[in-house]
């Protein structure tokens, strides 16, 4: 199983159905996220935590089908 990789970060305001959220303890670094990937009951200053994790299997399988492709050229 690959590494997962947690963020914190925290909801600084939501504007027109996006999320705006500071990464880690750095105001420098934000991501813009539609609101729909986040808990309905998500608002402003709400501390919110990001998992990241690698998906092996549909990578290889993409990587596979540009492959297939690049072959048919």
């Amino acid at each position: 199983m690959s590494k997962v990789t947690k963020i914190k970060g925290l909801i600084d305001r939501i504007e027109d159905g996006i999320a705006v959220v500071y990464l880690g303890d750095d105001e420098d670094v934000t991501l813009e996220i539609p609101t729909c990937y986040l808990p309905d009951s998500a608002a402003e200053s709400d501390l919110v935590t990001f998992k990241i994790s690698l998906n092996s299997r549909k990578t290889k399988e993409a990587k596979e089908k540009v492959a297939a492709m690049i072959k048919r050229l």
